[in-house]
């Protein structure tokens, strides 16, 4: 049985996060697991809800941010 990569998908665009959800899912060995919108509920899902291998997550997230300075 070939390994599944988990992976979460980080993205505030709805459109944008449907898309790469079915890319990833439509790809050989990759399984989205979660989904998260902004930066605060991505780093929640990763380290509490389904721990991914991987995050496909935007490059400017508005949320991280602001609090990242």
């Amino acid at each position: 049985m070939a390994q599944v990569i988990k992976t979460l998908v980080v993205e505030d665009s709805p459109l944008v996060q449907q898309f790469l959800v079915y890319v990833l899912n439509s790809a050989p060995g990759i399984q989205v697991v979660a989904t998260a919108g902004e930066g605060g509920a991505a780093i929640e899902a990763a380290a509490y809800v389904l721990p991914p291998e991987k995050i496909a997550a935007t490059l400017v997230n508005p949320v991280v941010k602001q609090e990242g300075g």
